[in-house]
């Protein structure tokens, strides 16, 4: 596996805490931001950006967010991080309120897969069709939208999504270092 995909599956592995993974830790962790502000759009809900002179990228969420939007939202936002870097440091990412309303066409996008990898423990995501599991029961559990944990996709882990090369192709190395001083 790369190294790429050695971080990723080391950052699951260390925010993982029995069947939830503690996706605001792991942004903390990776040195980026998170802060609700007040965003000037109405229907904007989460922004993330790495502006000139800033060593990382900062994702800001509309204050008029839920907790399982903003659980949500930095899910993906860290996905489309790891993804697309350089688009962090270019145009950025932004989400409306719009695409929360309808996850379920999102599904099979590398964005949304590896979300809901960096989300979601493997062991959650392999018994999703298991007789008895009470997926809303874990929905419960967690901070996440329904529409999110429920889209989520078997057998395509944290492993096949790196080795699949879902993930961009440049290092990524800058978001685990310190920032220079």
């Amino acid at each position: 596996m790369s190294s790429v995909g050695n971080v990723v599956v080391s950052l699951i592995e260390k925010h993982s805490q029995n069947e939830v993974i503690d996706i605001m830790s792991m942004a903390a962790s990776m040195g980026i931001v998170v802060e609700s502000v007040e965003m000037v759009t109405s229907t904007d809900v989460a922004i993330m950006k790495q502006r000139e002179g800033e060593a990382r990228p900062k994702i800001e969420l509309n204050k008029t967010n839920t907790i399982e939007q903003d659980y949500t939202l930095v899910a993906i936002l860290l996905a489309d991080c790891l993804i697309a870097p350089k688009k962090a440091q270019g145009d950025g990412f932004k989400y409306e309120i719009f695409f929360l309303k309808d996850l379920r066409q999102y599904r099979l996008t590398r964005t949304f897969l590896l979300a809901t990898r960096l989300a979601i423990p493997e062991q959650i995501i392999n018994q999703i069709d298991v007789f008895g599991f009470n997926i809303d029961a874990y929905i419960a559990k967690t901070n996440y939208l329904p529409g999110f944990v429920n889209n989520m996709v078997k057998n395509s882990n944290a492993s096949f999504v790196v080795i699949n090369n879902l993930l961009g192709g440049m290092s990524i190395d800058h978001l685990f270092k310190s920032p220079k001083k």
